[in-house]
């Protein structure tokens, strides 16, 4: 939308308005602030265009603006709307809600912007025709397959040739007509059973069904979209584990423990909880122990499966996810790699974690001219070079066995890393009462959208920041840690403190207490970064990190910086916790890892 910012400051003598993010703001006399989001300024100009024969009889004929007249029409026209933006504001703000929806409809259909607000001609059918009739939809269509920037200009204006002839006529209605994707789901039986179109499309490689799916998928992106709601609270799946904050943090997440502790379930209930309409926006692949390049991973090109047009792309079901998300950038997509350590991670993944760790990533695909078309499938959309999603999230599980490989402080340097465990109560609990893993319902439209939004802003830094006196004790903290670690040569550097921060303006967002955060919640989050960010990449003899973890465990229990401390292994090992300890959960694990040291002299976070 930045060509409708160039467009308002084109208006001469008109400085009310000022655009800013998928959004327009102006000010009353009154100095107060009003904000027009642009998707509901779509909403409004296509119901002004629907019922513009009615509101023409309504003002027989003269659009010359009269402020009650205008009020009392388009708010009865916009009412059913609600909530919107611009049908909330028309009440009060009338003139510059009209002035507005007209400039918005010039910017649309390349009018020049009107000098003041006197009749409203841009609001008229006759102009909003270009936007909303029949023709128009074949127009934004041709549009929204340009956009995919996958397709060629023969794709695209075969596509909606046959959407506009044969199909048409076999569905006996200008299917460009139709509004909805239910519509379309409607009419399309009558097309799919009919014998010529079985036929034809048979003989032409599945082009006239390609062509429908194509149609229906630009349906429901305009159809259904939803504006995103503030991701202001986690829902309660009953595990206890942040999973939410972690991936708003940090969209790299890896669970370990146990097998069987409920972690790919979890992941999974959090992909569907922030599901899309059609539940295409998460993937479950189990890794293989074959994967020793990224071939698995983003499919290679096929020269052996080629043709007159080239050879084809062999795809991957997590290539698909990747162009599923790079053509739906406001859902938030999840790939979910079953037994990630199945293979080693830097053999298969090296692409993903570099692209990820840049703001502008770019993963290479293949070095053929032109885009190639994927295996099975007719239209060209593997492009060379593909842009890291920024709204795809990853969660890789992890189980230690005899089978796996352990990761390189490469890998976990660049996640958050959440192990499972299972208490006594718990399993006591669970035998008990057995129950199967809950089901969970989808969030309600605009969740998901919400928590794309936040993760977006917490990773550019743009949540709100720290108070002065939280944000100085964790820091103190941070810095005694990093002292500790940095004398056993495990410290961390900018990317490990910039994320931690992260994670804790994301926490302090979604409490419900603030003040309470404030006061002394924030430390039980910064325990959970000591546990994600700072502990995982420790691992060694005896010789090489007992006297680590002994320091670590104290300070985790006191919170008393000290470089060195004499405790012994195994009284590090009975520390108790009490109502000051500032990291009870980082003191356990640390004691865990002491006793399992002492056992076999060798030791690693994840075991």
């Amino acid at each position: 939308m930045k060509s409708f910012e160039s467009y308002l400051r084109k208006i001469r003598g008109d400085s009310l308005f000022s655009y800013e993010t998928a959004s327009v703001a102006f000010e009353n006399k009154n100095r107060k602030r009003f904000v027009l989001l642009i998707d509901d300024l779509n909403q409004c100009l296509e119901a002004i265009y629907e019922n513009g024969e009615q509101i023409d009889q309504e003002f027989r004929g003269d659009w010359s603006y009269d402020e009650s007249k205008y009020r009392r029409t388009l708010g009865r026209i916009l009412e059913p709307l609600q909530p919107n933006t611009v049908a909330t504001s028309l009440g009060s703000q009338t003139p510059n809600t009209v002035r507005l929806l007209e400039l918005y409809a010039g910017f649309l259909t390349d009018n020049d912007a009107p000098e003041k607000l006197g009749t409203p001609e841009l609001l008229k059918p006759n102009n909003l025709g270009k936007l909303f009739s029949a023709t128009s939809q074949r127009e934004r269509f041709e549009n929204w397959l340009k956009n995919m920037r996958t397709l060629s200009d023969k794709s695209v204006s075969h596509y909606s040739g046959t959407i506009a002839g044969k199909l048409s006529k076999l569905a006996e209605i200008d299917l460009f007509s139709v509004k909805t994707s239910q519509q379309l789901d409607e009419i399309l039986p009558k097309i799919e059973q009919s014998t010529e179109y079985i036929e034809a499309n048979s003989k032409g490689n599945q082009m006239y069904s390609s062509a429908i799916n194509r149609y229906a998928e630009f349906l429901k992106s305009s159809s259904n979209y939803v504006r995103a709601k503030s991701f202001t609270q986690v829902p309660d799946f009953g595990s206890g584990y942040s999973v939410f904050q972690s991936q708003l943090a940090k969209p790299f997440a890896i669970l370990t423990g146990a097998s069987g502790t409920g972690k790919t379930k979890l992941a999974i209930a959090l992909a569907k909880y922030l599901n899309n309409i059609d539940g295409s926006n998460f993937e479950i692949v189990a890794v293989g122990a074959d994967w020793t390049d990224n071939r698995s991973v983003l499919g290679f090109v096929n020269h052996l499966n080629s043709d007159n047009a080239g050879p084809r792309y062999q795809s991957t079901p997590i290539l698909d996810l990747l162009l599923r998300a790079a053509n739906d950038p406001e859902v938030p997509y999840f790939l979910i790699l079953d037994e990630m350590n199945l293979s080693h991670v830097e053999r298969y993944f090296a692409d993903f974690l570099s692209a990820m760790e840049q703001k502008d990533g770019i993963l290479k695909l293949h070095s053929e001219s032109g885009n190639l078309r994927r295996a099975g499938r007719e239209e060209a959309d593997v492009p060379a070079e593909l842009s890291y999603p920024e709204n795809l999230f990853v969660t890789g599980t992890v189980n230690i066995d005899e089978t796996t490989y352990m990761f390189s402080p490469k890998v976990l340097d660049r996640a958050n890393v959440i192990e499972f465990t299972v208490s006594d109560d718990e399993i006591g609990a669970f035998l008990k009462d057995p129950q199967d893993y809950p089901e969970v319902e989808p969030a309600e439209p605009g969740i998901a959208e919400g928590f794309l939004q936040l993760a977006k802003q917490a990773r550019k830094m743009e949540c709100e920041k720290l108070p002065a006196e939280p944000a100085s004790l964790v820091s103190e903290h941070l810095l005694n840690l990093f002292k500790i670690l940095k004398a056993e040569r495990f410290e961390f550097a900018y990317r490990t403190a910039k994320e931690i921060n992260i994670y804790l303006q994301v926490c302090r967002h979604l409490a419900e207490d603030k003040d309470g955060w404030d006061e002394n919640g924030w430390q039980n989050d910064l325990d959970d970064q000591v546990l994600q960010k700072l502990l995982p990449k420790l691992h060694g003899s005896v010789g090489r990190i007992g006297k680590l973890l002994v320091t670590l465990a104290h300070y985790c229990q006191n919170g008393d910086y000290k470089s060195e401390v004499s405790t012994q292994l195994s009284a590090a090992a009975d520390l108790d916790a009490n109502e000051s300890t500032p990291f009870p959960k980082s003191m356990a694990k640390l004691q865990s890892m002491i006793r399992t040291l002492q056992d076999e002299q060798f030791v690693s976070f994840i075991q």
